[in-house]
């Protein structure tokens, strides 16, 4: 949340409560809180995963610096099917949609999975994005909501490559299994205890992603308070962290490594519905790349935002 002085806060107050729907509470008082994901056997819960993405590229002997601007929008909805006898969930996760819009040297390609086929044209991905739609995976979970396994990750490439081998490899490169276990089950980094308004814990992941080889996030959360967001009552978790990243030397004709990487974020947590219903994550990176023999120098801003878009009975 943004921090404001004094006089901001007196004159602004009321006016950002109507705005927001918003109301904060950081009492650091009361029992600690236990933040689990719940997953309701026969519930579904529909979410959308909104990247906003700026990449400004430089390589030697090149005056023009390239600039690729790139908004998407995944949406998804995740069923709890059935319980394991183990505590966990069978999840079942089924992409229901994909917008894009990009722009990069003075081109732009846009796509929507909703919008009529016969308006795709020749964009090139458009076949791979409409196979997306209805894409599914499963999920086990352990017993406090966590995905522990992948299960159909082949047969997920399948359905979107339909045999093509070029194409396969392109959705393997987005779609690690580490990135499909992240995808609908927004729940990194909640605390492993029960903690108290102030209470602060360390968080570390690594995840296989592509060219990229295995992205290092080490991060620090903290319990900064109450507040009313999106019609739930929400424990307020903020974090600061570094990012980097351990190169995959096989992937052929590109090495890329990350010299400094930052990210920050907010999630809005409901302890009793015990879902994320918003997470919003700031990212900056510095990276260098060799590409055919070509070293080249990028900068990438991103906002990630998950959103949890309503939670229903399944076959509604």
């Amino acid at each position: 949340m943004k921090k404001m002085n004094l006089l901001a806060v007196v004159g602004a107050a009321a006016c950002l409560t109507l705005l927001s729907g918003c109301k904060k509470d950081a009492t650091p008082s009361g029992p600690p809180v236990d933040m689990k994901l719940k997953w309701t056997v026969g519930k579904r819960y529909d979410q959308a995963i909104t990247m906003t993405q700026n990449t400004k590229s430089t390589a030697p002997g090149v005056n023009e610096t390239i600039e690729n601007n790139m908004n998407m929008v995944e949406e998804l909805s995740v069923t709890a099917a059935k319980a394991r006898p183990t505590g966990g969930t069978e999840l079942e996760m089924n992409f229901t949609g994909i917008k894009m819009d990009q722009k990069m040297a003075g081109q732009s390609l846009k796509f929507d999975s909703h919008s009529d086929p016969n308006g795709d044209g020749s964009n090139p991905v458009a076949p791979m994005l409409r196979k997306m739609v209805g894409a599914h995976v499963k999920y086990l979970t352990d017993a406090g909501g966590k995905v522990e396994q992948v299960v159909g990750y082949q047969e997920f490439i399948d359905q979107i490559a339909s045999g093509n081998a070029q194409v396969g490899a392109m959705v393997k490169g987005m779609f690690s299994e580490d990135t499909l276990k992240q995808m609908g089950v927004s729940g990194q980094g909640l605390p492993t205890k029960p903690v108290q308004v102030g209470e602060s814990w360390p968080y570390h992941q690594e995840i296989a992603v592509g060219p990229i080889g295995t992205m290092v996030v080490d991060m620090n959360i903290t319990f900064k308070g109450w507040e009313d967001h999106d019609g739930h009552h929400c424990a307020i978790l903020e974090s600061t962290g570094q990012m980097k990243n351990r190169p995959d030397n096989s992937a052929g004709g590109m090495k890329l490594e990350i010299e400094k990487g930052t990210t920050k974020g907010t999630m809005w947590f409901d302890p009793d519905l015990g879902m994320m219903v918003d997470n919003v994550i700031d990212q900056v990176m510095t990276m260098k790349m060799q590409i055919q023999g070509q070293n080249v120098s990028s900068k990438l801003n991103q906002r990630i935002k998950v959103a949890l878009v309503k939670v229903a009975d399944a076959g509604k």
